[in-house]
């Protein structure tokens, strides 16, 4: 980036505070207003004009949008040595085991929180998450494959022999969400699930998800789920009759913005980028759809970065502006969310990048200082989700367990999560290493998924 361009107090003034909205740049005069926009007091604000006027989303075909930022104002500056960078290393996986392993003690208590609250707890830890039940201690898992009621709710059905997950407070808060947490814990799809004395596996709830599919409505968590079980050239029918397929839905998705999803738009971006992954582990063509989605998620990857605070928290306004707000709460839950897409996205070469290192650092410490270690449990389950990713993908599966006493001692020292800190409303918005055997994001098979 060139030497910026003093600016005189009373310029910076005049923009300080000025929505977004009111900076209006004809695509036309992008060029130009281009050179102007070095000066580093409006380069952001242009950055952040020009994502809201696209609808939240980066380059995508020959719409321009600036998202490179400059690395001198984000990366570390000045040489570390190796033992240093090590010795960093090695301390930033000490404290993310022991944050892990502090959690872990902390499992949801499934006779006062319900099942969207024992999703989250099944998402932190994947399938060795847990559960208390009756003041015992049980797999997170098989409680929610079983049907088990968390506090008055049970989070599955059967309609005229069909296995369906129910939507709304409390259960799931969008379509396909349960299938999704499975599809991310690595579930396998023979994995049993029983329904009112019904037995059925993860294949007849796959098969519920591709009957529910729909145009222009929310398919964020059904494409993880079945990018995940299915291959992505698989092709099939909805309830209507309709032909859909993992190409279709993508196309849907990538047509929806950003930012008013899910968390801020975090949900559809890793829905975007699992599918991009999955289709890569298939050896699936690179078409004009599958290249766009590629560069989707890759300019996204920058545009993110661009936003990140100097503390290593990522934005609390999301995907539409940087910004830093004091909450604690809400660092959490948005930094988490990011840091999670971002470690599961980002390529093998990018995970010792500083910026990333920083935001692994702070959410870990954000985690460690929480008072009493309360924090939202949805939040929570993607923060920590997060930290496990990171882990597994540069050091190895994580030993938290080994961290913890033996099977007696545990029941005497766990403290479950009996409440929620904001209300189980249903919804996501409402709440402010190898691929074996793990989190399926990398090369080779997987225990859990297909076919």
């Amino acid at each position: 980036m060139p030497d910026p361009v003093n600016l005189c107090d009373e310029a910076v003034d005049a923009f300080a505070g000025k929505p977004i909205s009111s900076l209006v740049i004809p695509r036309e005069s992008v060029p130009q207003v281009r050179a102007s926009l070095i000066v580093l007091a409006l380069m952001p604000l242009y950055m952040q004009h020009m994502q809201l006027q696209h609808g939240g989303k980066p380059v995508v075909g020959d719409q321009v949008v600036i998202v490179e930022s400059d690395p001198a104002e984000i990366r570390d500056t000045g040489p570390a040595d190796s033992e240093t960078v090590e010795a960093a290393a090695v301390a930033r996986q000490q404290e993310i085991a022991r944050c892990l392993a502090i959690y872990y003690m902390r499992p949801v208590d499934a006779d006062s929180l319900r099942p969207w609250s024992i999703m989250h707890g099944l998402l932190a830890y994947g399938q060795e998450s847990r559960v208390v039940s009756r003041g015992k201690l049980v797999s997170a898992l098989e409680y929610l494959c079983s049907n088990q009621l968390g506090n008055d709710r049970r989070l599955l059905n059967t309609t005229d022999g069909r296995l369906n997950a129910n939507i709304g407070p409390g259960v799931q808060g969008h379509p396909g969400q349960f299938l999704a947490m499975l599809a991310q814990s690595d579930v396998p799809i023979d994995q049993q699930i029983v329904v009112d004395g019904r037995r059925f596996t993860v294949r007849d709830l796959i098969e519920a998800e591709k009957l529910g599919c729909r145009a222009k409505t929310e398919l964020t968590f059904r494409l993880i789920g079945l990018s995940h079980y299915l291959r992505t050239t698989a092709r099939w029918k909805n309830s209507l009759g309709e032909e859909w397929s993992i190409d279709r839905i993508l196309r849907e998705e990538l047509a929806q913005p950003v930012n008013g999803a899910a968390c801020g738009g975090t949900h559809r971006l890793m829905g975007i980028s699992y599918a991009v992954r999955m289709h890569e582990l298939d050896g699936g063509e690179l078409d004009k759809l599958w290249k766009s989605a590629e560069k989707y998620v890759s300019d996204y990857h920058k545009y993110t970065f661009s936003l990140q605070n100097t503390d290593g928290s990522f934005s609390t306004e999301w995907f539409e502006r940087k910004d830093a707000s004091r909450s604690a709460k809400k660092r959490v839950y948005t930094t988490g969310h990011i840091l999670e897409w971002l470690a599961w996205s980002l390529p093998d070469d990018q995970l010792d990048d500083p910026r990333l290192t920083r935001a692994v650092d702070y959410l870990t410490n954000l985690l460690l200082n929480a008072p009493g270690y309360e924090v939202d449990i949805g939040p929570r389950g993607h923060a920590l989700r997060a930290l496990r990713i990171y882990q597994e993908r540069t050091a190895g599966k994580s030993d938290y367990a080994a961290l913890l006493p033996d099977e007696e001692r545990l029941q005497a020292k766990v403290r479950p999560v009996k409440k929620a800190v904001q209300p189980e409303s249903g919804s996501d918005n409402a709440a402010n290493a190898s691929h074996q055997g793990g989190i399926p994001l990398f090369r080779g098979g997987s225990t859990g998924r297909r076919r």
